[in-house]
């Protein structure tokens, strides 16, 4: 449990007691870079690394540390790669919301867009569905045939079955542009359960 104290000023009959446990206000998966964050308070230095990016502007954001906050973004826009697309992508669902959340994601699902051919089943078993959903509608994706699309659902199908997420499965085989298939990809669309 992260905890810094609390604050309780018993003086005046209006006064307060003001929480100061950083668990109620901190997400469990960000409490590893809450020392790091405390550095920057001090020495006002921080080194952005892909892991740490979200984690940190999660922390400048919920502890209201606008200078954290703002070499957190631009920490995010220099690491931003085909590389770092999918953890940001990942770290962004899983620790930010909003507007905040919108912009990095739409940044990551472009360069993800951009560079999807590069990407192995592991790279976009990082993303999490709703996102990789969202990539695979674009008509922009960097493929050749949409028979790729069909390969690349079809693998990421059947690891997603053995773990159970049929819900994840079905929305995945939504993507697929079965017009766009070639006659022999049509076929095996047409042997798939989940279409």
């Amino acid at each position: 449990q992260l905890s810094v104290g609390s604050a309780e000023d018993g003086s005046s009959p209006g006064a307060c007691r003001a929480e100061t446990d950083l668990s109620n206000i901190l997400p469990e998966q960000v409490w590893p870079y809450v020392g790091q964050v405390l550095d920057f308070i001090y020495s006002e230095h921080i080194t952005m690394t892909i892991e740490n990016a979200v984690p940190l502007l999660r922390c400048a954001d919920a502890l209201q540390i606008r200078s954290l906050f703002l070499v957190s973004g631009e920490g995010i826009n220099e690491l931003l790669s085909v590389t770092s697309a999918p953890k940001f992508l990942g770290d962004t669902v899983a620790l930010l919301g909003g507007e905040l959340a919108e912009q990095i994601q739409t940044s990551a699902q472009n360069v993800i867009a951009d560079s999807f051919d590069s990407y192995s089943l592991e790279d976009l078993r990082l993303i999490p569905t709703s996102q990789l959903v969202l990539i695979l509608k674009r008509d922009d994706l960097s493929i050749v045939h949409e028979n790729e699309v069909f390969d690349r659902v079809r693998a990421l199908a059947e690891a997603m079955q053995r773990e159970d997420s049929t819900e994840d499965v079905t929305q995945l085989w939504q993507t697929v542009r079965l017009g766009a298939l070639s006659n022999g990809y049509f076929v095996k669309a047409a042997q798939v359960d989940a279409i």
